[in-house]
């Protein structure tokens, strides 16, 4: 106990907004790390073979990633970009360093958010980065993937959309007068084999921070599943995400499971209690379960029975229910 959130329940669907200057990107704890000086974006428009950067050259930045990625396995010493593809890394690397020659190794998505942090970089602002989430219904396991939607400048223009994972390129996307809802309609049309999945759903991504946290969320999970278990990874990929969108439930929900998985009871406690302020956490049968487990973990038998019996009376399901009263069992309350 306790067992993760599934952060994905409900429609997610965030309209697409963009830091508006310097002052915001300093604000943004992380997204500084991989900021690109005039100095290294002229070397990577070099590297990427382009020349004076206008709105249209977006498209080249993101042709030349995708042929990159294209390359997987095997690199291509013609190529001014290889770019091997490679499960979990997490963006941990500056888009200079993602993009160099040769380079082994890079995660399709951590390529992704660096072709999208070199657009903005540059100064495009009509990009939207979608990442699509859906549970296997036989393996119960959660699957998606990320790609760049290029919008266009005039109000009548055609979108484009960039799938590294599909490896799609440069595909148009019928959307009218560039509106977001008409925008979920075009990608449910496009990944309509995926979208019959009744747990399917398209999330927008609305600033650097979040677009960095979401791919962090990805890695912890993948750390938390039975055959790839490792909980130190788990808490360093959560404590990222924390770091860059510290509001997020999920995120500190997960980091907090990460932390009691570790033996880090105060650490675990400390991350539950913030979680019970939330709007999610309040009375919720699986916090309040969760902070009566560490209470009894650290010997704190009458806090530990007060939330779990709190955790009772706030409807658990049924399997959640066993296990409060397992724990109570276990401090000797019947």
């Amino acid at each position: 106990m306790p067992a993760p959130f599934d952060s994905t329940s409900g429609l997610i669907l965030i309209p697409t907004q963009f830091p508006k200057g310097r002052e915001q990107e300093d604000l943004a704890k992380g997204v500084v790390d991989f900021r690109i000086d005039a100095t290294k974006l002229t070397a990577l428009k070099e590297t990427l073979g382009i020349t004076d950067f206008n709105i249209g050259e977006t498209r080249v930045i993101l042709e030349r990633l995708y042929e990159g990625l294209k390359i997987r396995d095997k690199p291509d010493p013609e190529r001014k970009i290889n770019i091997i593809y490679g499960k979990n890394n997490g963006l941990v690397r500056e888009p200079a360093t993602v993009l160099k020659e040769g380079k082994p190794e890079v995660d399709c998505d951590e390529a992704t958010r660096a072709g999208y942090l070199l657009a903005w970089e540059s100064g495009v602002k009509n990009i939207v980065m979608v990442e699509m989430h859906w549970t296997d219904p036989e393996t119960k396991e959660r699957t998606g993937h990320s790609f760049i939607v290029l919008m266009p400048q005039e109000k009548d223009g055609m979108p484009r959309i960039y799938d590294f994972t599909y490896y799609k390129k440069g595909k148009p996307l019928t959307v009218e007068n560039n509106d977001m809802n008409s925008l979920e309609t075009a990608i449910r049309k496009e990944y309509a084999a995926d979208a019959v999945n009744p747990d399917f759903r398209i999330i927008t991504r609305n600033n650097l921070n979040e677009v960095e946290a979401a791919h962090y969320e990805l890695v912890g999970k993948y750390y938390t599943k039975p055959r790839t278990q490792n909980w130190k990874k788990s808490e360093e990929a959560y404590g990222r995400a924390v770091s860059l969108v510290p509001t997020e439930f999920a995120y500190n929900w997960e980091l907090g499971v990460a932390y009691e998985n570790r033996g880090k009871l105060k650490e675990a406690l400390d991350i539950y209690k913030k979680c019970a302020g939330y709007e999610e956490g309040k009375n919720n049968p699986r916090v309040l379960g969760a902070l009566g487990s560490v209470y009894a973990k650290l010997g704190l038998n009458e806090e530990a029975t007060n939330f779990l019996k709190s955790a009772l009376d706030n409807n658990p399901d049924t399997e959640l229910k066993l296990e409060i009263l397992r724990n109570l069992y276990l401090i000797g309350v019947k």
